[in-house]
Formats: structure tokens, C-alpha cells, sequence
């Protein structure tokens, strides 16, 4: 139970660097690109401790531990496309006649889910809005005491009301050069590409540092084991006659951080030990001592039979252009290597090396078949954390490197309210040279929250299959 409320715990912590991390690669930006943001929070919910303010953004924790954002001004939906178009098309002559300017207040209404009805407002209303605005689509000096004062009038319609609140809001928006939605597409798209930017940035970063500090993994390699859950996951370099299932080492109740003493009374001193007697041993029960947290387990493991190629002097042996195959023996369990600490210029180069691998990993995520066998969410992160604290901070790590990188790829899908779907929603605006209106945005982002929805409801599906079925990390 311990060990549950403190791998939690730490799956909160790292969780919590890498959504700092995000924010601040959004934050970053939008700053440097003198967008105002008005706030930086840790978590979602009432805000519950603030650590205080600099220039215009305000810095706090909410209450709910899950999350973060950044709050840049003018990306609200009705930000977006508000402004000075709304004024200038007010004031443009073509609409001063009755009908002409109902059918533009009906277009608001259709764009900014106003709520304006344009049988109720009153000419002498739009008639003060458009005397009080210039050619330019902004309010002439002195005159939005005007629209203020007419605005706080008992004797309006409340559709005269939201009429000009909706004029005051788009001369604020035209005259704040601060704004988000004031910005040209390319720097609005740089404040949004940050966020990932900074993830990869960060999990790169992680890794390299790791070298010079808990070290990086040497050719040596001890016999404390990371033990997968299902021969789902033993496939990844060979094929399995049982091709479904719990891992033979953790339906016989391995875990992660057991030490492998002997297997069949031969001592095991090292990884390659271990697994040249596993691997010349498919479908033979073999009795495994194991060392746990000072005490001796035995467990009876019978290999899986797996179909590889064959190596030989590190070299895949070849015969006529092909490959050799070979069977071995799998009980589903990794030997760790021993960490050695390296100079700089190596820690980078083996920095660079596993952030490649590790991104090409999750790039075939979309394209390799059955991968989402694999696939976990909060249940499956919980459980690795818990398995993972145990071999010490610096896997932890190198965990925490490996879920930035995850943060900023999946961030970067295509679906609306994620940040590579406003990248998507820019380069349409883009395109057709147009901005979208908010109720466009609005559509896009209530599909990207169902997408969304599904996915999830996915990944949490997949993570309890496995946990019931006893296919989660252990």
C-alpha cells in the first residue's frame, strides 16, 4: 500500500514538471511576441494559492491536481474574429438602411452566438453606434462615453444593450496591439507550437543530463528486472506461438525490482547470464530463486517460445540475403543495465540517440498494427510509476524524459482544443484568407472534445482490460 500512495505521488510530481514545462514553452513565446498573458496556472478549479504577479501575468495553483494553462489574452472564440471588422461593417454605408442592418446583426448573431434578436433593436441605437465610429473601424475620440452611458439607459432593449457591448469589446480588441488575435498568423502559430516545442525540448534535455548525472545505460547488465505485463508486449522483437495473455514471469507473480539469483541452481550473476539459460530453454519449466526486498521467492516459469533472428558476434547472421531465424525462450523480463556516468559530449550524443528512438517509437504508434494493444492511460502511467520507483531516481528519469516527449507528440495530433488542431484551424485561416468566426470555432472545438472523449474512453477501457485480466505493469 506504501508502495501505491508513494509511486502516486511521484507520478504526481513528474506530471506536474512536465506540465510547467508545456505551459512555459506557450508562456515563452507569447511574451516574446509581446502577446499579453494574463495568467499562468498549475492545475484547473478555483484557484487556491497565488505566488504573485509579474508584468500582467499572474501566477497561481488551483485546486484541482490535474493539469495547467496558460491564459494568453485574445483566444477566446469571440476574440478571435472580433474586433475591428465588427465596427467597420457597423459603420460601412451599404448597411444603413432598416433591413440592410437587421441582415448584419442576424450575421453577428450567426458568427458570435450573441443572442442579439435585430427586430429588437432600435435604429436610434445603431444609429449612435455608427456616428460614434470612424471609417476605420474604431470609436471616434470622447464618443464611447457615448455608447456607455446609452448602454446603462433603463429605457434599451436588452438587444440594444448587447449591440453595444459588443461595439465596446471590438474597439478594446482593435485597440489592444496585446491581444493574441491581434498578432500575424505566423507568431499566433509560434505561441501555440511552443507548448510541444518546449515538451520535446524538455525530455531532450532530461536525457542528456542523465548521463552526466545517474549515468546511461553500459553493455553490462545486472539481473534486477523490469517485468512486462502481457506477451503483448514480449512481441516487439520476435513472433509468439501464444500471441495473447499475461507474460509467464508475471502470471507467476514477478515484479519489477526483483533481483534473479539462480535459475535451476545456477547462479546468475549477470543479465547475459540470465538470459542465455532462458533463452535456450522454450517451453521448459524452469525454477527461478528470486531475491525481494531481503527474502528468497522461488517461482516455476516455463519460457515462451519466441522466433528471432539470429545474432552472432553482434551481427545478424544472413544466409542467401535472409535472415537466420532462431527460437528462444521468453518469460517476459528486461535485465537492467548497470548505469555508468559519461562526459558531456557523450551524455548528448546518447541523449540525441535514445530521444530519436523514442520519438520514432511513438510515431509508430499511428502505423504499426495491434500497437494499440499497447497503449496506456492514467491507470497504466499510475502502475509503471509505482514499478518504476523502485529501480531508483534515475529511472524515474528517464520516465519522466520519455513522457515529455510522449506530451509534446500527442499534442501536436490534429484534433481541435489539442495544440496541433489550432495549428490546423490557423493554417485554414490561413488558406482561405479569412479568419474563422467563433462559432466555427466553437464547431471545431466541440468535435475535438468528442474525439477526444472517444479516445479516452479508449486508453481507460484498454488500462482496466489489462489490470482485470491481470495484463497490467506490475
Amino acid at each position: 500500500m506504501i508502495d501505491k500512495i508513494l509511486g502516486i505521488g511521484t507520478l504526481i510530481i513528474v506530471l506536474t514538471i512536465l506540465v510547467v514545462a508545456h505551459e512555459w514553452g506557450h508562456y515563452a513565446v507569447a511574451r516574446w511576441f509581446k502577446m499579453r498573458v494574463d495568467e499562468f496556472a498549475l492545475f484547473f478549479g478555483p484557484v487556491l494559492v497565488r505566488l504573485g504577479k509579474r508584468g500582467d501575468t499572474e501566477f497561481n495553483i488551483r485546486s484541482v491536481p490535474f493539469g495547467g494553462f496558460v491564459k494568453i489574452a485574445g483566444m477566446d472564440p469571440d476574440d478571435i474574429s472580433g474586433g475591428r471588422p465588427i465596427l467597420q461593417a457597423i459603420r460601412d454605408p451599404q448597411f444603413s438602411e432598416p433591413e440592410a442592418i437587421k441582415s448584419l446583426i442576424r450575421q453577428f448573431d450567426k458568427d458570435t452566438l450573441a443572442n442579439i434578436d435585430p427586430e429588437a433593436v432600435s435604429p436610434d441605437t445603431v444609429k449612435l453606434i455608427r456616428e460614434c465610429t470612424s471609417p476605420e473601424g474604431v470609436l471616434l475620440p470622447g464618443r464611447r462615453e457615448d455608447l456607455e452611458l446609452k448602454q446603462a439607459s433603463p429605457d434599451i432593449s436588452p438587444d440594444d444593450k448587447r449591440l453595444i457591448q459588443m461595439a465596446l469589446l471590438a474597439d478594446s480588441r482593435a485597440n489592444d496591439k496585446d491581444l493574441y488575435s491581434q498578432k500575424p498568423i505566423y507568431q499566433r502559430a509560434l505561441a501555440i507550437f511552443g507548448g510541444p516545442f518546449a515538451s520535446l525540448a524538455f525530455g531532450f534535455l532530461v536525457f542528456c543530463m542523465l548521463g552526466m548525472t545517474f549515468g546511461l545505460p553500459s553493455d553490462k547488465e545486472t539481473n534486477i528486472v523490469q517485468v512486462l505485463p502481457s506477451t503483448d508486449d514480449m512481441d516487439s522483437k520476435g513472433t509468439s506461438k501464444n500471441t495473447s495473455g499475461v507474460s509467464p514471469s508475471s502470471n507467476a507473480g514477478m515484479k519489477t525490482g526483483d533481483k534473479i539469483v539462480s535459475i535451476n541452481a545456477t547462479p546468475t550473476p549477470d543479465g547475459k547470464t540470465m538470459k542465455n539459460i532462458i533463452w535456450k530453454n522454450p517451453n521448459k519449466m524452469l525454477k527461478f530463486a528470486v531475491e525481494r526486498d531481503g527474502q528468497t521467492l522461488n517461482f516455476d516459469i516455463t519460457p515462451l517460445p519466441f522466433e528471432q533472428p539470429k545474432v552472432e558476434n553482434n551481427k545478424i547472421v544472413k544466409l542467401n540475403g535472409k535472415d537466420v531465424m532462431e527460437t528462444v525462450g521468453r518469460i517476459g523480463v528486461y535485465p537492467m543495465p548497470e548505469m555508468e556516468r559519461v562526459g558531456p559530449i557523450e551524455s548528448v550524443k546518447a541523449g540525441s540517440r535514445i530521444t530519436y528512438a523514442n520519438i520514432a517509437m511513438l510515431l509508430s504508434m499511428f502505423t504499426t498494427p495491434g500497437i494499440q494493444k499497447k497503449v496506456g492511460g492514467p491507470v497504466a502511467m499510475g502502475q509503471m510509476t509505482i514499478a518504476v520507483r523502485k529501480l531508483g531516481l534515475g529511472s524515474v528519469c528517464m520516465m519522466m524524459a520519455s513522457y515529455s516527449l510522449s506530451l509534446g507528440i500527442l499534442n501536436l495530433l490534429p484534433i481541435p482544443i489539442l495544440d496541433g488542431g489550432h495549428l490546423v484551424l490557423l493554417a485554414v485561416e490561413k488558406i482561405r484568407k479569412r479568419r474563422l468566426s467563433p462559432k466555427e470555432v466553437y464547431r471545431a472545438q466541440v468535435f475535438g472534445l468528442a474525439m477526444l472523449a472517444v479516445i479516452v474512453c479508449f486508453v481507460m477501457y484498454n488500462d482496466i482490460f489489462k489490470t482485470l485480466t491481470g495484463r497490467g505493469y506490475q
